[in-house]
């Protein structure tokens, strides 16, 4: 009789141990199959408890008591605060593996796109879409005084011409035209101004001595590039003209015309004094248009930047090439082309021919 029951005893013991293992194992499976990816957000000196209890509310396990218990055994301790990447059909072990790992935070980014040649306003929309900082605000920090100031102290390229009260946006022209992807948390004005404006500095210090070597000054060297920017691409010249870029010899043209006190004549500053425009010919059309950015009614270079150039526009401008030319027009309706010349008769028949006028 006592064998009996002590048979009966183990059996039920090991039915009760084999159901427990069940459970066990059963609770530490996946929540189900569904690999969509989730953000579970981890706050700041939330302690693992509070976080396993929270996993369970939210769905991604399924016995928070048995996943303290593996934390526990398999040395899972820390937690940092953040967003981590997760799904249902990951094991508790697998999800304590990220949320405890510092370097599984989930960071977002957003992209914010710095177009060669664009102006700062179009800038400031961008940014305004990608963080709903408003354009008004974007534009009044890059003209506030106080801010310029600490930046001209903290970037080389920066000086002090570019306070002048004349000017539209103040930091026009010197934004780096690439593609920027920005960290969410790191995204306020200050911080992504100072993203757009450190390739600058970069090329400045690079290319130092060429800035220093030059009969202009920094800001005069990235107004000159802006114009460029506009006026010329970076293609190869005609073959008729000269081995260089197109770049290079419309620079030549204005570094000749700056040579001689004789207006640059460009269309380009005139835009940027409309700045309101809707084609090009408005350009054409308002050269009389009384602006320190009007080439046509006042000699030298205009008052500031018209665009944010490309570093080929920079360089351009910093290795000027020597030419006799004049005069250039750009075959707007063809596209074959940049033509010089180095007199007006000359350049008065490449209008007619390519214009039409």
């Amino acid at each position: 009789m006592f064998k009996k029951i002590l048979l009966v005893l183990i059996v039920l013991i090991m039915a009760g141990a084999g159901a427990g293992y069940y459970y066990y194992t059963e609770q530490l499976k996946p929540v189900s199959n569904d690999q969509a990816i989730e953000l579970f957000e981890v706050s700041k000196n939330e302690g693992l408890n509070r976080v396993v209890d929270n996993l369970q509310t939210q769905g991604f396990i399924k016995n928070a008591m048995l996943t303290k218990f593996v934390a526990k055994q398999e040395n899972f301790t820390n937690t940092y605060a953040g967003k981590f990447q997760i799904s249902k059909s990951m094991t508790p072990q697998e999800i304590l593996s990220i949320i405890t790992d510092k370097s599984k935070i989930y960071i977002e980014y957003f992209d914010v796109k710095i177009l060669p040649g664009k102006w700062a306003k179009d800038y400031a929309a961008e940014i305004e879409s990608k963080t709903g900082i408003s354009e008004s605000a974007i534009l009044e920090k890059w003209n506030d005084l106080e801010y310029l100031n600490k930046l001209i102290n903290e970037y080389q390229v920066l000086t002090e011409d570019i306070l002048n009260d004349n000017t539209v946006v103040k930091l026009e022209g010197y934004f780096a035209p690439e593609t920027y992807k920005i960290n969410k948390e790191h995204s306020s004005i200050e911080e992504i101004t100072k993203r757009i404006l450190d390739p600058t500095e970069k090329f400045y210090l690079d290319n130092k001595e060429l800035f220093d070597k030059s009969s202009l000054s920094v800001h005069e060297l990235f107004t000159l590039a802006s114009m460029l920017q506009f006026e010329a691409t970076n293609r190869q010249a005609r073959p008729e003209f000269i081995a260089a870029n197109e770049q290079q010899l419309v620079a030549s043209v204005f570094f000749n015309r700056l040579s001689i006190g004789m207006k640059l004549q460009s269309s380009v500053p005139v835009c940027y004094a409309l700045y309101d425009f809707s084609d090009w010919q408005e350009c054409e059309k308002n050269i009389a248009i009384d602006s320190l950015y009007n080439t046509y009614r006042y000699a030298g270079l205009p008052v500031g930047p018209v665009s944010n150039p490309t570093q080929s526009a920079l360089s351009a401008v910093l290795n000027p090439i020597k030419s006799d030319y004049l005069f250039f027009v750009a075959d707007v309706y063809n596209n074959t082309g940049t033509y010089f010349s180095k007199t007006f008769a000359e350049h008065d028949k490449y209008v007619k021919e390519l214009l039409g006028r």
